[in-house]
């Protein structure tokens, strides 16, 4: 299966966590990672770009290099990211297979719901918080599904929302607000300022908000609006109960468990 896993870091944050990260992976997977960074770095070993690309071009660089080296397992890792479980990868991969979500986000923060599946003993940890600091793709997801949309800029999150809601049109991700998640007790990861220009998060209000010089932040979110008709952490739709949420988990697995994709 190691021949199978593809490991991308998007290099976001300092030199130091970049090593850290890369020192958690382990020894037999570490021919398997890619390193891409916004830093302008002289490393020869890193695809190298500024700090104005957008984080869904530094993702889609890492997918293309996945798919030209015949990987299935795709794993994307912000760079303040550290492994502390060895079998992290395999472990992701059985709960993928298990519950048929082969597009999982990091781990939740808050109030989430476990799905348990009694034949296995694996539980999946589903959260209303979005993390993006760890994805994991299945190759047929990409073929399915296309690459990250670029025109996203200046956020980490809004290409990755505007992903799962191509997921959900489709059924093939659980309802409004709420996101499969790798699980706790995997990884670590420390809160760090991104090294990017004019990087921010979605704005949970306007209050307050000064929108960025150059407009790129407010044209993102608008071109959001314009497909979607509403605005993360504002004015979004309402959500699933939990039980609506327990019948669509029950189908997904159904339909998409193991490796019917």
């Amino acid at each position: 299966m190691k021949n199978e896993i593809g490991i991308g870091i998007l290099d976001v944050h300092s030199n130091e966590m970049l090593e850290k990260c890369l020192k958690s992976i382990p020894e037999d997977l570490k021919e398997s990672v890619l390193v891409v960074s916004n830093k302008l770095k002289t490393n020869n070993n890193y695809k190298n770009y500024d700090k104005q690309v957008p984080f869904a071009t530094l993702r889609n660089y890492l997918i293309n290099q996945m798919r030209i080296n015949n990987k299935k397992y795709y794993f994307l890792l912000n760079s303040n990211v550290e492994l502390i479980d060895v079998d992290f990868f395999t472990k992701i991969i059985k709960l993928a297979e298990t519950f048929g979500t082969w597009f999982l986000t990091g781990t939740g923060k808050g109030t989430s719901i476990s799905v348990e599946d009694d034949s296995t003993n694996i539980s999946l940890e589903v959260s209303p918080h979005l993390n993006t600091n760890v994805l994991f793709l299945y190759s047929g997801i990409i073929k399915n599904f296309g690459f990250f949309d670029e025109r996203f800029y200046n956020t980490k999150d809004l290409d990755v929302i505007d992903y799962i809601n191509r997921l959900r049109e489709k059924e093939v991700y659980p309802p409004k607000h709420h996101n499969p998640t790798i699980g706790t007790g995997l990884v670590l990861e420390t809160d760090s300022d991104i090294e990017k220009i004019n990087y921010r998060e979605i704005p949970k209000s306007q209050t307050g908000y000064k929108p960025d010089d150059d407009k790129s932040m407010e044209l993102s979110i608008a071109y959001f609006y314009h497909k979607y008709k509403y605005v993360p952490n504002q004015t979004e739709p309402a959500g699933t109960t939990q039980q609506e949420l327990l019948n669509f988990m029950e189908k997904l697995q159904k339909n998409y468990a193991s490796t019917k994709l």
